[in-house]
């Protein structure tokens, strides 16, 4: 199993390095994402979307992308400024995210709008691999590595699926994605599948995925009734995990009071003080 994107864009160049800079530091974690976006400026297209993919098929390899961890790469004040930070981001985490040499991944303290033009270009061909990838019989796992970069648990892990989306793969592909391909990745035999002998951990969704992965959020989608009258969808309604069914409204609610208290006395930062009315 190959996580994240390592090793793809490399394993295409027409040399055997890539192109560091001369005073390039692997510990300074700046630097490193940097150049881990760069180095797609560099692959041979033609060779990564054929040989290496080829190559992944034919030794077997399962894609683990975690997209959405790096996503901020592309876009940081997007992902600084997500709608459900305010509730639902714990404060502890906000203070992980923000720019800060001594936390891993929070190196965006001098990220500029060439890194980002860097990560759009490498989440695109980055997306055509997968996509060839999976075309060509590979097995595409699911995963967020949360907790970094912005990413929240629980939002995150739908919008791994909208980014799996992105790359060209098909809606029902990407769901498998998530639920088949992962248990046989992880060799559960009895997970994956809706299916007598298997065990029933199961999401009951208020609207159907496969037509938007939107209605997956716990704040739902905006949607259309057969008389196109504007509503929300519910999100999902119930988990059930081992046999216990949970009302997912009672959980975030459970959530937003965690959320709430950890925000108390805090003051401004670095990230939203330009934006607080004093």
């Amino acid at each position: 199993m190959i996580e994240h994107h390592y090793g793809y864009g490399e394993s295409s160049l027409d040399r055997k390095v890539q192109d560091f800079p001369r005073d390039y530091n692997y510990n300074d974690e700046n630097a490193r994402f940097r150049h881990a976006g760069k180095v797609w400026l560099e692959a041979d297209k033609e060779r990564l979307l054929s040989e290496v993919a080829d190559s992944l098929v034919a030794y077997g390899v399962t894609m683990l992308p975690t997209r959405v961890v790096y996503e901020a790469n592309r876009d940081i004040i997007r992902a600084q400024s997500l709608p459900w930070h305010e509730k639902y981001t714990h404060q502890s985490l906000i203070n992980w995210n923000l720019p800060n040499p001594a936390y891993h991944g929070s190196y965006h303290y001098d990220w500029t709008s060439d890194d980002e033009y860097y990560w759009f270009y490498a989440f695109d061909l980055w997306g055509d691999l997968i996509y060839e990838f999976n075309k060509r019989g590979g097995r595409v796992a699911y995963g967020t590595d949360d907790n970094y970069i912005w990413a929240t648990p629980g939002f995150s892990n739908i919008r791994e699926l909208q980014l799996l989306r992105e790359s060209g793969m098909h809606h029902l592909e990407v769901i498998k994605s998530a639920t088949l391909n992962s248990a046989q990745t992880l060799r559960q035999e009895k997970l994956g599948l809706i299916r007598p002998g298997y065990i029933a951990d199961l999401a009951l969704v208020d609207g159907n995925p496969a037509y938007n992965l939107r209605f997956l959020y716990s704040f739902g989608a905006l949607a259309t009734d057969k008389d196109g009258k504007m509503y929300r969808t519910k999100g999902i309604v119930h988990t059930i995990k081992d046999g216990i069914v949970t009302n997912n409204n009672r959980l975030m609610e459970e959530v937003a009071k965690m959320v709430k208290k950890s925000k108390r006395g805090v003051k401004p930062d670095a990230i939203t003080k330009p934006f607080v009315i004093q």
